[in-house]
């Protein structure tokens, strides 16, 4: 089919808006609308190199340090993350570079150009828009991370080198199953005969699921330990220094940018990840180019340290949790600003949490899906009561509202940690930033 020419310029200028407000409920599972939009677009998919990575937890870590390392080798390299927490093109970036606006939004033009002829969802049509910019800007390589599931993935339309599948934890159960064995196999929808699968730490039931979908549809796979080895040597605020050890090559010691022991394991598997793309040893210097906001994302407020984390599930608070109580061995000297969607459930990570925190302060993200703060505060102490944590609830989450909360706190406490998703993230950097200016516009000036 002959490709759709780009729209003329009096269309322009609100596609990106109009794309955005896209209902998520015209999200269909099947591949069968983000397949006919690329046709229409003269499939931009074609002829790209991708690496694909799914799983619950880490995907937006490994793709950001694996594009890393492939830039570093010397490709021009696309990255494509979601959700974003403040601009939409933070999630598509060549060499490590965000898009501007005017590219996304000539990209978004084309893509809502056909808006009468295909049905598509927001996040197809973002896709869409970021397969478009990686054609136009000549990529030689693209790192998709997958945005749910994998098999009915939008992302899941290209022809992979290599497909990773981070780690596996109960989220999104009501469209990809009640059990990890449910979700795996989700995500297990990305590997492809004879392309190489690496995966991590998932314990050895899944992993004997995933070894027994290798023999049966021919592909190499390799999981947790057989990744090879990694040595945490130092840790801090900032960033983790680690020394990776794989079948391929020992590697000098590299600091990469990400906090925590799970960050160093994330850092293994982006390595691994690399060598069975490129068939080589990896240039780790490449690690230390990833950039990610709301992973730990540590500042300065005045005597004090805020954190932001995108944590929203059982799992990654729970290492959350861990890493706040490695750095800051006395609880007395945390706060915790907590705020979730209804559709996320707290279990395991309520003990973890309570155990590294003084104060916690509830509150409700913006948005009309957020739990209720009363909800979410019974959700962590309704099993029993928990000494040596004052809980507060807090219910003014504009600008002004969330400024004074976490100002007080900071008063009190030596570190702040705002979590639970990534509209607490977009919403407590919001509300610290210069009037007129998101967090993402401070860190770009």
């Amino acid at each position: 089919m002959t490709p759709s020419p780009p729209p003329s310029p009096e269309t322009r200028g609100d596609a990106l808006e109009r794309l955005l407000a896209l209902s998520p409920a015209s999200m269909t599972l099947g591949l069968r609308n983000i397949r006919a939009l690329l046709e229409r677009l003269g499939h931009p998919e074609r002829g790209l190199r991708t690496c694909v990575v799914a799983g619950t937890n880490g995907k937006g870590s490994v793709t950001a340090m694996l594009a890393g390392l492939l830039q570093a080798s010397g490709r021009r390299t696309g990255r494509f993350l979601s959700p974003h927490i403040h601009r939409v093109a933070e999630r598509i970036a060549v060499d490590g570079r965000p898009v501007d606006l005017e590219t996304l939004e000539a990209a978004a033009a084309r893509v809502m150009a056909q808006r009468g002829a295909v049905d598509f969802s927001c996040f197809e049509g973002i896709t869409a828009a970021a397969l478009l910019v990686f054609a136009g800007r000549g990529v030689d390589v693209a790192v998709l991370e997958v945005g749910l599931g994998g098999r009915f993935d939008a992302t899941n339309v290209t022809e992979p080198g290599v497909c990773v599948v981070t780690s596996i934890a109960l989220d999104h159960r009501r469209l990809l199953g009640d059990t990890p064995e449910e979700i795996l196999r989700e995500k297990l929808g990305v590997v492809r005969p004879g392309v190489p699968l690496v995966c991590g730490w998932l314990g050895p039931e899944l992993e004997a699921i995933v070894h027994e979908r290798a023999r049966r549809d021919g592909f190499p796979v390799a999981c947790g330990d057989a990744l090879g080895c990694v040595e945490i040597l130092d840790v801090d605020f900032e960033g983790t220094r680690v020394r990776l050890s794989t079948p391929v090559a020992d590697y000098p010691p590299v600091r990469i940018p990400f906090v925590g022991d799970h960050q160093a394991r994330n850092a293994l598997l982006a390595v691994a990840a690399f060598e069975r793309f490129a068939g080589t040893r990896a240039p780790v210097e490449g690690l230390e180019r990833a950039r990610l906001a709301g992973r730990f994302e540590s500042r300065r407020l005045g005597d004090a340290r805020l954190v932001l984390d995108v944590a929203h599930n059982d799992a990654a608070l729970g290492a959350l949790a861990r890493t706040v109580s490695r750095l800051v061995p006395s609880r007395e000297d945390v706060a915790l600003v907590l705020g979730m969607m209804r559709r996320k459930e707290l279990d395991a990570a309520c003990d973890a949490l309570v155990g590294a925190v003084r104060r916690i302060a509830f509150f409700a993200p913006p948005g009309e899906d957020a739990h209720d703060p009363a909800a979410l505060a019974a959700a962590m102490f309704g099993r029993g009561p928990v000494r040596g944590v004052d809980a507060m609830l807090w219910r003014r989450n504009d600008d002004a509202g969330l400024r004074t909360l976490v100002e007080r706190l900071a008063e009190r406490h030596r570190v702040v940690v705002a979590t639970g998703s990534h509209h607490v993230v977009a919403a407590v950097d919001r509300a610290l930033a210069a009037p007129g200016r998101s967090g993402a516009d401070r860190r770009a000036a």
